[in-house]
């Protein structure tokens, strides 16, 4: 947001998708990607932002035969790692409005939050 908001755009990109791959779930760092992609005219990549938020991102499955181990014995413990997201559908009606972000977000994020969410 701090480097949103003093107006460096590209490297606010990358930190947002940066956050994204530490943390999937991250859905203001979502929010602000799709606000950012969309302010820059980049309209694929704000809708794909907005539909991870509305969808839900599921962890990448494993690629080996351990990894396959790992992550069955993890589903059969209840581990939420490895348990198929549901969607984020609550996610996606709360951040439908500016209330999800109105008094958190600074002024210029904000301002191109409202401009994303009024593209239809």
């Amino acid at each position: 947001l701090m480097l949103y908001e003093q107006g460096e755009d590209d490297a606010a990109e990358r930190a947002a998708a940066t956050l994204l791959r530490k943390d999937p779930e991250f859905v203001d760092a979502r929010a602000l990607l799709a606000a950012i992609r969309w302010g820059k005219g980049d309209a694929a990549g704000s809708e794909t932002a907005w539909a991870e938020i509305c969808e839900g991102v599921r962890p990448a499955g494993a690629t080996t035969n351990v990894g396959r181990l790992v992550q069955d014995a993890g589903l059969a413990l209840g581990i939420s790692k490895y348990a198929p997201r549901a969607g984020g559908q609550e996610f996606c009606r709360m951040y439908s409005s500016m209330d999800a972000v109105k008094n958190r977000w600074p002024v210029r994020s904000q301002a191109a939050y409202r401009q994303f969410l009024a593209r239809s």
